[in-house]
Protein backbone atom coordinates (compact mmCIF):
# COMPACT_ATOMS: atom_id res chain seq x y z
CA UNK A 1 0.00 0.00 0.00
CA UNK A 2 1.34 3.53 -1.09
CA UNK A 3 1.93 6.10 1.81
CA UNK A 4 -0.55 9.31 0.71
CA UNK A 5 0.80 12.25 1.44
CA UNK A 6 -1.52 15.54 1.25
CA UNK A 7 1.03 18.40 0.19
CA UNK A 8 -1.79 21.14 0.10
CA UNK A 9 -2.41 23.49 3.44
CA UNK A 10 -5.64 21.54 3.95
CA UNK A 11 -7.46 17.93 5.65
CA UNK A 12 -8.46 16.36 2.45
CA UNK A 13 -11.84 13.94 2.33
CA UNK A 14 -11.20 11.69 -0.20
CA UNK A 15 -13.80 9.03 -1.28
CA UNK A 16 -12.54 5.85 -2.52
CA UNK A 17 -14.58 3.61 -4.71
CA UNK A 18 -17.22 2.24 -2.55
CA UNK A 19 -17.58 5.81 -1.39
CA UNK A 20 -15.64 5.35 2.12
CA UNK A 21 -14.34 8.62 3.23
CA UNK A 22 -10.46 8.36 3.71
CA UNK A 23 -9.66 11.91 5.69
CA UNK A 24 -6.15 12.63 5.27
CA UNK A 25 -4.30 15.52 7.35
CA UNK A 26 -2.15 18.10 5.70
CA UNK A 27 1.81 17.19 6.14
CA UNK A 28 3.07 20.20 7.15
CA UNK A 29 4.84 20.56 3.80
CA UNK A 30 3.25 22.78 1.17
CA UNK A 31 3.59 22.48 -2.64
CA UNK A 32 2.63 25.70 -4.85
CA UNK A 33 3.35 27.75 -7.88
CA UNK A 34 4.26 31.75 -7.90
CA UNK A 35 1.84 33.33 -10.11
CA UNK A 36 3.24 36.36 -12.40
CA UNK A 37 0.89 38.62 -13.97
CA UNK A 38 1.56 41.18 -16.64
CA UNK A 39 -0.77 43.04 -18.88
CA UNK A 40 -1.51 42.04 -21.66
CA UNK A 41 -4.16 44.50 -23.44
CA UNK A 42 -7.55 45.04 -23.05
CA UNK A 43 -11.04 43.99 -23.96
CA UNK A 44 -13.92 47.18 -24.01
CA UNK A 45 -11.62 48.85 -21.30
CA UNK A 46 -11.74 46.03 -18.92
CA UNK A 47 -7.81 45.05 -18.47
CA UNK A 48 -6.50 41.96 -19.83
CA UNK A 49 -3.73 39.79 -17.82
CA UNK A 50 -1.63 36.65 -18.74
CA UNK A 51 -0.28 35.02 -15.51
CA UNK A 52 2.62 32.70 -15.62
CA UNK A 53 3.22 30.06 -12.73
CA UNK A 54 7.18 29.07 -11.42
CA UNK A 55 8.17 25.80 -11.14
CA UNK A 56 7.27 23.83 -7.67
CA UNK A 57 7.91 25.42 -4.41
CA UNK A 58 8.13 23.98 -0.90
CA UNK A 59 7.09 25.54 1.99
CA UNK A 60 6.24 25.41 5.58
CA UNK A 61 2.78 26.73 7.14
CA UNK A 62 4.91 30.07 7.41
CA UNK A 63 5.90 30.37 3.58
CA UNK A 64 9.04 29.54 5.03
CA UNK A 65 10.89 27.33 2.26
CA UNK A 66 11.59 23.62 2.95
CA UNK A 67 13.36 20.87 1.23
CA UNK A 68 11.31 18.38 -0.23
CA UNK A 69 12.74 14.92 -1.16
CA UNK A 70 10.68 12.85 -3.57
CA UNK A 71 10.14 9.52 -1.80
CA UNK A 72 9.15 6.79 -4.80
CA UNK A 73 7.31 5.01 -2.93
CA UNK A 74 4.74 7.62 -1.94
CA UNK A 75 2.09 9.18 -3.32
CA UNK A 76 1.62 13.07 -2.98
CA UNK A 77 -1.52 14.70 -3.09
CA UNK A 78 -1.27 18.49 -4.63
CA UNK A 79 -3.74 21.37 -5.84
CA UNK A 80 -5.04 21.09 -9.49
CA UNK A 81 -2.44 23.95 -10.50
CA UNK A 82 0.59 22.32 -8.91
CA UNK A 83 -0.26 19.24 -10.85
CA UNK A 84 -0.63 20.97 -14.60
CA UNK A 85 3.01 21.62 -14.97
CA UNK A 86 5.70 20.37 -17.01
CA UNK A 87 8.01 19.63 -13.57
CA UNK A 88 5.54 17.68 -11.87
CA UNK A 89 6.69 14.26 -11.14
CA UNK A 90 4.85 11.21 -11.96
CA UNK A 91 3.67 10.15 -8.60
CA UNK A 92 2.23 13.51 -7.65
CA UNK A 93 -2.18 13.65 -7.80
CA UNK A 94 -4.91 16.24 -7.27
CA UNK A 95 -8.21 15.42 -5.42
CA UNK A 96 -10.81 14.09 -7.97
CA UNK A 97 -14.51 15.53 -8.90
CA UNK A 98 -15.71 17.63 -5.82
CA UNK A 99 -18.45 15.93 -4.01
CA UNK A 100 -21.16 18.37 -2.45
CA UNK A 101 -23.79 17.36 0.16
CA UNK A 102 -27.25 17.81 0.11
CA UNK A 103 -26.98 21.66 0.74
CA UNK A 104 -24.55 22.01 -2.12
CA UNK A 105 -21.37 22.87 0.76
CA UNK A 106 -18.38 21.00 -0.78
CA UNK A 107 -17.15 17.98 1.66
CA UNK A 108 -14.39 16.22 -0.43
CA UNK A 109 -13.70 15.05 -3.57
CA UNK A 110 -14.23 11.66 -5.59
CA UNK A 111 -10.55 9.84 -5.67
CA UNK A 112 -7.59 11.01 -7.22
CA UNK A 113 -6.69 12.86 -10.80
CA UNK A 114 -3.13 12.28 -12.17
Amino acid sequence: MKNLVNLTPHTLNIFDAENKEIVIPPSGTIARRAAAKSEAGEVNGIALFTTTYSSLIFENKDKQPVEFTNDSDAIYIVSSLCLNGSDTPSNFVAPGEQVRNAEGKPIGAKGLTH
